[in-house]
């Protein structure tokens, strides 16, 4: 631990006189310095993680963990079908109204031949 203590004095005695000879060796030393006090600060900021643990097992039966998978599906059931009835719909009157057309031009016809 001396040996270590001695290391770092003569360097930092050695940078100390560096940086009184020239002034771009105590801007370099300033930089670093700020930089290695920014990586402490950061890893001093770190947060600690807490993982608890609870007795009982959790229940995904459902398969989800927010909400029940079975309403989503009938959800989308209930939409797909909608837009199926909707389609029947406008395709049934589609045909009444062809039905219509076709019932006048029948009248139309029979009284067109009964007038002959």
């Amino acid at each position: 631990m001396e040996k270590a203590k001695e290391y770092l004095r003569t360097i930092l005695q050695k940078t100390a006189e560096l940086a009184r000879q020239d002034k771009r060796v105590s801007f370099g030393i300033c930089g670093g310095l700020i930089v290695v006090l920014l990586y402490v600060f950061s890893l001093s900021q770190d947060d600690n993680r807490r993982i608890m643990y609870e007795a009982k097992k959790a229940d995904f039966s459902s398969g989800r963990i927010l909400g029940s998978q079975e309403y989503g599906f009938v959800k989308d059931k209930e939409r797909s079908l909608q837009k199926l009835f909707a389609e029947y719909k406008a395709g049934q009157k589609v045909v009444m109204d062809r039905l219509k057309r076709l019932e006048e031009d029948k009248s139309s016809t029979r009284n067109e031949i009964s007038k002959k």
